[in-house]
């Protein structure tokens, strides 16, 4: 169990700016190109979600 919030601890930032510039931004042009309002719209909250969960 150690080694999970050790694992958490180290890679939370790392996978925060993943979400925030690769996953988002994927799910916002898929939405754009398959004309789905769901996925815009949830890849723009995740983007502002992790973003500020970067700032803290």
């Amino acid at each position: 169990m150690d080694r999970i919030f050790h694992f958490r601890e180290t890679h939370y930032q790392q996978m925060r700016i993943l979400a925030v510039f690769i996953i988002s931004p994927i799910l916002v042009c898929k939405g754009v190109h398959y004309k789905d309002n769901f996925l815009i719209v949830f890849g723009i909250l995740l983007a502002l979600w992790d973003s500020l969960k970067l700032l803290r």
